[in-house]
């Protein structure tokens, strides 16, 4: 087939748009000016990242802008409006591609994070880590305002600086119809009718932003979602507090004196969130896995290796010490890994067991301990009372301390995630734990997220004799830590890329002092405080 330069073909056209018209017809001129119209404007991109250089760990923020485009997509972060900012976590030196999408065709831009290392002066190595004995426990459904926000008023009155990340005193969110503002205030009824801390309504109670715009949209991270959702819930299944105001509610030390006192005499992090934001089965999948396999429903975690399955091969000695059955089989998220739990029923005992292991001195290497969230009613969770929670955790922790295996122990607690109460800090950016980035079992209708950030924050205690009385942590971490913290101590591989990028949590301890063999003697948790639904506070 014969062909013309352009300017030829254009001329050709021209000419017999003119012999056209001769004959009476205007209608060439038409179709040659569509023909030949300005062809859409070609997308111009302009990306930067602050820092661009810093150590592993690094949080930097890319932001950019396009003309005449209608996205832009960032590849391995997501894509976006076509002006925006986004933060993410870096651990190695990374280039970040992105592309502007319009009309008239891409452009791409990148730019470089690059690690640096700073020279440090010479050092003694770190001395050994002297646990032998690493106890797990996670409660139900607490954020970490909802039990700590009052921290700094109890630290200062202990003598301890008021250095912990709380909420405002005057924080207040929108109301369900945004009409005026609900503020914070102290509880009364040590339970209460639940809040759904599902997918959806964690990111709604991230931003009100969610509920009303397409995800891609939300560039804000507010908090100021958590009456909306708590309210919704209500009016949805027909409970009785359809304002939500029980999202806006928190306790003190007069509710929980026994927490509190472990806070100052031990170390705390106000910077521990759940792994991903959302209900509380796939935050557990993390904590024993380091992923949920994808999902942010109901985990599927069939082939999925977990910390046990690890121990158990290198041969370091493990139980999970269970308090409630169902059925007659043990309430224990153990058995979502049906198969290793089938093949290790040996190693899942009741809790009673665990009393006769410190009494007999046979606490193992790594010990989770499962707690009420059956019959009993002892998790925390918001319809159960935190008193007899609070009162059972301290029975658990009492115990360690005065057994033989105290003098290398650590009991690691804290909360599978928020439940839905309002937190203040909004949750970071994260790595994802593995090729599912994005959740495999949401709906379309669904927000649109995925695992590269964390949920909200949880109330923590980090208990040892090696803990540092009234530390407070502020490097962002999640349940994954502690999974860290058991690699390093016992030489064992990552299970997935997020327990991988955690903190080792070391800096709560101080190896090298001598131990605090004679634990301080906390004050008894209460349980005989109100606790009712049927009004708040």
């Amino acid at each position: 087939m014969a062909t013309f330069p352009r300017a030829l073909s254009l001329t050709l056209l021209l000419a017999c748009a003119l012999l056209l018209t001769g004959c009476g017809s205007s209608a060439p001129f038409a179709v040659l000016a569509e023909s030949i119209a300005a062809p859409a404007a070609k997308p111009e991109l302009a990306v930067t990242i602050s820092p661009s250089s810093g150590e592993p760990g690094t949080t930097v923020t890319l932001a950019w802008k396009a003309k005449h485009a209608d996205s832009v997509a960032i590849e391995n972060v997501g894509e976006f409006p076509p002006e925006g900012t986004h933060s993410v976590v870096v651990q190695d030196s990374t280039t970040f591609t992105a592309v502007a999408t319009g009309e008239g065709g891409t452009a791409s831009s990148t730019v470089t994070f690059s690690l640096t290392r700073p020279k440090r002066p010479p050092r003694n190595p770190l001395p050994p880590n002297p646990i032998n004995h690493i106890v797990m426990l996670f409660q139900e459904n607490r954020s970490f305002d909802n039990y700590f926000s009052a921290m700094n008023t109890y630290r200062v009155a202990n003598g301890l600086p008021a250095d912990v990340a709380v909420a405002s005193p005057n924080a207040t969110n929108p109301t369900f119809d945004q009409t005026g503002t609900i503020s914070r205030f102290k509880m009364v009824s040590m339970c209460h009718e639940n809040v759904s801390p599902a997918w959806n309504e964690s990111h709604v109670q991230i931003d009100l932003d969610y509920q009303f715009k397409p995800a891609h949209e939300v560039t804000t991270s507010r908090m100021n979602g958590f009456v909306y959702t708590g309210a919704k819930y209500a009016r949805d299944v027909g409970f009785l507090d359809t304002e939500g105001r029980r999202s806006m509610g928190y306790y003190d030390h007069t509710d929980l004196p026994y927490y509190y006192f472990m806070a100052v005499q031990f170390g705390i992090s106000d910077m521990w969130f759940s792994p991903a934001p959302t209900r509380s089965a796939p935050n557990r999948m993390f904590q024993l896995a380091g992923t949920s396999n994808g999902y942010v429903n109901e985990p599927v975690m069939t082939g999925v290796r977990n910390i046990f399955q690890v121990l158990q091969e290198r041969g370091i000695s493990w139980k999970i010490y269970y308090t409630d059955t169902q059925g007659g089989v043990p309430v224990s998220f153990i058995t979502y890994f049906d198969a290793f739990y089938q093949a290790n029923k040996s190693k899942v005992v009741p809790v009673s067991q665990y009393f006769t292991d410190l009494e007999n001195g046979t606490l193992p290497a790594v010990a989770i301990i499962e707690s009420g969230y059956g019959s009993s009613r002892l998790d925390e969770h918001p319809s159960n009372n935190i008193q007899t929670g609070a009162a059972y955790v301290a029975s658990l922790i009492n115990a360690l301390m005065n057994s033989s295996s105290w003098k290398d122990s650590v009991f690691f607690l804290s909360y599978d995630e928020s439940g839905g109460l309002y937190d203040s800090v909004p949750p970071p950016a994260a790595v994802a734990p593995d090729d599912w980035v994005t959740p495999r079992d949401t709906a379309p209708t669904d927000i649109k997220g995925d695992f590269r950030r964390y949920g909200m924050r949880v109330p923590n205690l980090v208990i040892s004799p090696y803990s540092k009385p009234g530390y407070v942590s502020h490097i962002p971490i999640d349940h994954t830590a502690i999974l860290k913290f058991i690699q390093e101590r016992f030489g064992l591989p990552p299970l997935t890329a997020r327990d991988s990028s955690q903190h080792n949590m070391y800096d709560f301890f101080d190896f090298s002092a001598p131990p605090r063999l004679n634990p301080p003697t906390p004050p008894a948790q209460p349980t005989n405080g109100p606790c009712y639904y049927d009004r708040v506070p």
